[in-house]
């Protein structure tokens, strides 16, 4: 596993990688109790974000998520 972490667009952009098994990502987001990838992309939009997922069998995965710093205050905004 690789997680980087690198300032770009007046954000944080983290990604975390991985040469695992990988999966594929539709499928994922459709099988029912499976809350991750999207409980991931919600937090990330809450505030003001954005959640990126490349994975495909046999091929890993790369999950980057850019964050928003600056102006904004985060208190309140992510569930704990």
């Amino acid at each position: 596993v690789t997680v980087e972490v690198s300032s770009r667009r007046g954000g944080l952009l983290l990604r975390v990688t991985d040469d695992g098994d990988g999966f594929d990502v539709e499928a994922a987001g459709r099988e029912p109790g499976h809350l991750g990838l999207a409980s991931m992309r919600e937090r990330a939009e809450l505030v003001g974000g954005e959640l990126r997922v490349e994975s495909r069998p046999g091929a890993g995965t790369t999950v980057e998520a850019w964050l928003p710093v600056g102006n904004m205050s985060l208190q309140g905004r992510v569930p704990r």
